[in-house]
């Protein structure tokens, strides 16, 4: 079954919903197209980071990957910025679907979360 949801999730991410005019980075990363619905970036970053531990433990391996909250940081350029739901569902399914711990490590960085660059700073003091 969770191969079945795991491929379903991949297959939301050939473009559908996407804005088509929008130029996409041709630097060989996954930018799933987001939903709409915001989290705040903590919400985000445990969900990222804790798909990424839980999946190094399910296919056997160890490993580390940036702490929260720079997990995300990094790859928005930003602090304090709310993400989207639907985009970082596809990035948790995107590693989950990982089955060598090679892989499960470079997933984390190979899926672009999409971040609301007009909303910092969400939740940040």
């Amino acid at each position: 079954m969770r191969i079945l949801f795991v491929a379903g999730a991949l297959l939301g991410l050939s473009g559908c919903g996407a804005d088509e005019s929008a130029p996409t980075p041709s630097d060989g990363k996954l930018r799933p197209p987001p939903s709409g619905e915001r989290i705040t970036e903590t919400v985000a970053c445990k969900a990222i980071s804790d798909a990424h531990s839980k999946t190094l433990l399910a296919v056997g391996c160890a490993g580390t990957a940036r702490s929260c909250p720079g997990l995300l940081r990094t790859q928005s350029g930003a602090d304090c910025l709310e993400y989207d739901k639907g985009s970082l569902d596809a990035c948790v399914a995107h590693i989950e679907s990982k089955m060598a711990c090679a892989d499960v490590n470079a997933a984390i960085d190979e899926c672009i979360v999409f971040a609301y660059s007009e909303s910092a700073p969400a939740g940040c003091p």
